[in-house]
């Protein structure tokens, strides 16, 4: 099983909290349990994108900028909200069996994910 780490600088972004304000109440609670699934499945996965636990979130590879292609494998998963725009982007390092959760939004802001990744 992957060990999991949290890359704090990427993971606790402040746009994560102002766009789950953006949401309703019950949304909000919805997408922080969505959350919590995602990365105890992480954590118990063989592979975080052809393991069939892993399918519920739809996972694809992500294209990381520059340097972070080298780092390993980037998966991007879709957290099922309503408006589908909720996402988490992983960097898989499968030599070290590490899985890090690098960024993730609530209302899909690209621009902010792919600055929080090249930082990575």
């Amino acid at each position: 099983m992957p060990e999991i780490r949290v890359w704090e600088p990427g993971w606790q972004d402040r746009r994560w909290t102002k766009g789950l304000k953006k949401l309703q109440h019950d949304q909000r609670d919805r997408l922080k349990q969505v959350l919590k699934e995602l990365v105890e499945s992480l954590a118990s996965c063989k592979h975080p994108l052809l393991d069939p636990v892993m399918q519920r979130w739809g996972p694809t590879k992500w294209h990381a900028p520059g340097k972070q292609k080298q780092l390993g494998d980037w998966y991007e998963y879709r957290l099922g909200d309503r408006k589908n725009a909720a996402r988490v982007i992983v960097c898989h390092d499968p030599t070290e069996q590490v899985i890090y959760l690098v960024a993730r939004t609530a209302v899909h802001d690209l621009g902010r994910i792919e600055r929080i990744v090249s930082s990575f």
